[in-house]
């Protein structure tokens, strides 16, 4: 099994944006964004049972890793009118 820029992320939140009910959160990809690089980075996301943290863990890893394109999955959300979307979009290893 391959953790490193796997699809597994991707096919995840796929399943997610094709609910019936879907919730744009992708701001939080915004304020993860914010704090690389600097003395913030490290982030812990706390919430109560079945509030989304898988759900949030792979819009993360689907927004992040660089072993496929996601563009067309968050091109219609919310974070794609920020300036930094393709500053990080599909740009670093992630691992699930």
């Amino acid at each position: 099994m391959n953790y490193l820029n796997t699809n597994i992320l991707e096919r995840l939140y796929q399943n997610v944006l094709n609910d019936r009910i879907f919730v744009d959160k992708s701001m939080l990809i915004h304020k993860v964004s914010e704090t690389m690089n600097t003395k913030s980075k490290y982030i812990c996301i706390t919430r109560p049972r079945r509030f989304g943290k898988t759900v949030n863990a792979a819009m993360l890893g689907a927004y992040y890793t660089k072993g496929y394109d996601t563009h067309q999955m968050f091109d219609r959300l919310k974070i794609s009118q920020t300036d930094s979307y393709k500053k990080h979009l599909n740009r670093h290893n992630v691992i699930y």
